[in-house]
């Protein structure tokens, strides 16, 4: 519960310090995405520019230019966005877009930019939507892969609510440095009827450390001083 606290906390602020919190990256928000409701109701095929502005993506190692609104596959590999009432899955955690990625039958995928990580970053929060098995990154946690500068990244589970999970990990050695940002699913095949799903949400860079359970309350102390000194001197 005040890990919960403290990174609802960080999370309003961030919205507030949105640049700060992206570096040179861009789109971490997914917002940018250029699509509207195509021939077949509300979900289509579209690019990959219009779709995922400022990402990259591969299939199988190799990079596309193909993405997909509003919609995921049965057993392929794809990347795309979600808005606001599709067809068949989650909406949106935060704002009218979220990004995703699944792997199956096309091989291993990948959504990934490089940037600039803000000096002072210490570090890398993402959200995670749940909704067709995403809460549980079905079938298994160890086929979602983030990493910086080409390392993986251990991330940890910050918070819950009933519609996303907050995970979160540690960037300060990489504080101020450019790196590629890269988010991987390991592919199900040849198990043709499992393709696993990640929506992706509210990527941000923090100046705050992922908390550990002895520094929680110090954490939450922080904030508590920092938004009682802004009230005491808005009160001046």
């Amino acid at each position: 519960m005040k890990v919960s606290l403290a990174w609802s906390c960080l999370g309003i602020w961030c919205v507030a310090l949105n640049a700060h919190c992206q570096g040179t990256f861009q789109n971490l928000g997914f917002e940018s995405a250029i699509v509207s409701p195509g021939e077949f109701g509300n979900w289509q095929e579209t690019s990959l520019q219009n779709a995922l502005p400022g990402w990259q993506a591969s299939v199988a190692g190799i990079p596309i230019s193909y993405s997909v609104y509003n919609a995921t596959a049965v057993s392929s590999s794809m990347v795309g966005v979600f808005g606001h009432n599709p067809p068949r899955g989650p909406e949106p955690i935060s704002g009218n877009y979220m990004g995703f990625i699944q792997a199956g039958y096309g091989g291993d995928v990948a959504l990934y930019q490089t940037g600039l990580i803000p000096v002072g970053s210490r570090s890398f929060v993402f959200r995670t939507a749940k909704g067709m098995g995403s809460e549980n990154f079905a079938p298994g946690i160890e086929r979602f892969t983030v990493s910086l500068g080409g390392v993986p990244m251990p991330f940890y589970l910050l918070n819950e609510t009933p519609t996303f999970k907050r995970w979160g990990t540690d960037v300060t050695s990489l504080a101020g440095s450019t790196a590629e940002l890269r988010f991987s699913m390991a592919s199900t095949y040849p198990n043709p009827i499992s393709s696993p799903v990640v929506f992706l949400d509210f990527l941000l860079f923090s100046e705050f450390p992922v908390p550990e359970p002895s520094t929680t309350s110090t954490l939450l102390g922080a904030i508590a001083l920092v938004a009682f000194w802004k009230l005491r001197t808005r009160n001046r």
